[in-house]
């Protein structure tokens, strides 16, 4: 199980001023469930908080296919729902594209969001298949591991 809280926004070292009314605080949770030899299962959670606005929670499942392929459905509540696909290039690089369908007003506007994402995982951890924790059922979350993806809209 890993959990992450991630606290953005900290500009109080630049400005000299803590401003907590703007502050974004988001709390991710998620779990990998082995089904069998091939198939893994990872449901996760993020919630997102923001003053004067309402908790906006992302319930999300994938299923991990051969340590290859990700499939992934998502609701965002009261917003939209996903599909998720995703494909393993290498143990770091991964490539993939998601689908939203808005349940809002919007979708009188648009018909939906198309998402193109690059992932790459650089990992200080010298085990190898150890990424996302997927591959080694052992795999520590506290592995000195960092992402970072890019992600390209088109609507």
């Amino acid at each position: 199980m890993n959990f992450c809280l991630i606290l953005p926004r900290f500009s109080a070292a630049v400005t000299n001023k803590l401003d907590l009314k703007n502050w974004h605080y988001y709390f991710m949770s998620g779990y990998v469930f082995p089904v069998s030899e091939s198939v893994k299962l990872k449901p996760s959670v993020m919630v997102k908080a923001v003053s004067g606005a309402p908790l906006i929670a992302d319930i999300t499942l994938h299923a991990l296919l051969k340590d290859v392929f990700w499939l992934g459905v998502s609701y965002r509540t009261e917003d939209s729902f996903a599909g998720l696909a995703t494909f393993q290039i290498t143990p770091q690089l991964r490539i993939g594209y998601s689908y939203d369908y808005t349940l809002t007003e919007l979708n009188n506007y648009n018909n939906g969001t198309h998402e193109i994402h690059l992932g790459y995982d650089f990992s200080f951890n010298k085990k190898k298949g150890s990424y996302h924790g997927f591959r080694n059922k052992n795999y520590n979350l506290i592995n000195k591991q960092a992402s970072i993806e890019a992600f390209f809209y088109f609507i």
